[in-house]
């Protein structure tokens, strides 16, 4: 989506750090995204109240969901809650703060998907093209791709040091 070129994995391309980070509806949650989209758009909604999981991850997800569809003049409150049960929830409505006082919260969000997304998408291709070849040697396969993660890498690396224990 950024560029044509980027398809072919190359080390003359690394490292990609884009100017501006894009960001698109994937077919499998279109349909629900839609169906907020018309929500949020109603004349007759002036208030939305935020719902989603509490934490960077839910904050995250719903700020991305509003990005898109671009809403506009609607009051925006976080409800943010410990429990399902009716009493919690209502509780978390009577007492939503205004969205921008997590705002910190949501810039966190950003800046972590931000570091994990340029974390796997350099270093996945970098050890896939020097690796790549020999990897797939070994796993008598045709090509071999490495991927690269923060999460992926940390419990990985944990599943290692395990491994070197139990051997010695």
């Amino acid at each position: 989506k950024y560029n044509e070129n980027l398809k072919f994995w190359r080390l003359d391309t690394l490292p990609f750090i884009p100017n501006e980070f894009k960001y698109e509806v994937i077919p499998q949650v279109e349909k629900q995204f839609e169906i907020i989209k018309n929500l949020f758009q109603r004349d007759d909604i002036d208030t939305i109240y935020v719902s989603t999981d509490s934490g960077r991850e839910g904050e995250y997800i719903y700020r991305l969901v509003d990005q898109m569809i671009g809403t506009h003049n609607k009051t925006k409150k976080r409800v943010w809650i410990d429990s399902q049960t009716e009493e919690e929830i209502l509780r978390g409505i009577n007492e939503a703060k205004d969205l921008a006082e997590y705002d910190s919260l949501s810039n966190s969000a950003y800046l972590r998907a931000k570091e994990d997304y340029l974390i796997g998408i350099n270093f996945s291709r970098l050890l896939s093209i020097i690796f790549g070849k020999k990897l797939a040697q070994e796993i008598n396969e045709e090509k071999a791709s490495i991927s690269i993660g923060r999460v992926m890498t940390c419990v990985l690396g944990m599943i290692v040091s395990r491994e070197r224990e139990i051997r010695n």
